[in-house]
């Protein structure tokens, strides 16, 4: 019997495959239907993230609050945190987007992003192929001179 011959290999090393490209994420922003999708890379650090999704949050026309325009502006929002929710499959073995879900009784349902996890999370994401979500959790604070911040939702100005 003859052997198929063999596929030549790439001309990539292993850490040139193992580093990450850019890819969508969709992230939301928590106890809101605010959200925006953003290319990012697990290239990235944890506080570049944080810096673009406070950003996006500001300009964003997804992002915009309910009567945001007449908001005070000396009120600013920062990322406070940015937790991970990852698809789970259900009972049937079914996610609600329809691809195939992570066993629930070993996965968890989110991640809280750290420095320590973030690289790791960030591969995991990429290969997830736009199945897992973050969401993030926004603080509100007094702009130039203020120094008081608070929950949002928590009250305030």
């Amino acid at each position: 019997m003859t052997s198929l011959p063999l596929r030549q290999s790439s001309t990539k090393t292993k850490t040139e495959m193992a580093e990450g490209h850019d890819f969508p994420i969709l992230f939301t922003i928590e106890g809101s239907s605010r959200h925006e999708v953003l290319l990012t890379s697990p290239n990235q650090t944890l506080s570049t993230l944080q810096t673009r999704l406070t950003d996006l949050a500001t300009t964003s026309p997804n992002c915009a609050e309910f009567m945001s325009k007449y908001r005070n502006r000396s009120i600013t929002e920062t990322v406070s945190e940015i937790r991970v929710r990852w698809a789970i499959a259900d009972s049937s073995g079914t996610t609600a987007a329809g691809g195939s879900g992570r066993d629930g009784k070993i996965w968890p349902k989110e991640t809280v992003l750290t420095e320590e996890n973030f690289q790791a999370v960030m591969r995991l994401l990429e290969w997830g192929g736009g199945r897992d979500v973050l969401d993030v959790r926004m603080v509100r604070g007094e702009g130039v001179g203020g120094g008081q911040q608070w929950e949002k939702g928590m009250g305030g100005k």
